[in-house]
């Protein structure tokens, strides 16, 4: 998920920075070297969040399979108890 994030933010970044130049009438030159600075720092961000993400996410899984596979061998334990095996 970085890579992806990395590439969202860092492309509009990009995209802002740009127009926002040719708006204020700044030189292409300028431009381009700012713009490419921010798509830096922003896919950065972005490969950070998605990072973070990616992990928050498998994280969850892990936890939930792992209550999953309690309250099967809680409920296991307890049918069995009753049957008196």
């Amino acid at each position: 998920m970085g890579s992806q994030y990395a590439a969202t933010l860092g492309l509009i970044a990009l995209a802002a920075t740009v127009i926002r130049s040719w708006l204020n009438g700044v030189d292409a030159g300028t431009a381009m070297v700012t713009a490419v600075l921010y798509l830096a720092a922003f896919a950065f961000l972005g490969w950070l969040i998605g990072c973070l993400a990616t992990h928050v996410v498998v994280k969850s899984v892990i936890d939930s399979l792992h209550r999953e596979l309690e309250e099967r061998e809680a409920s296991k334990s307890s049918t069995a108890t009753a049957d008196g095996r």
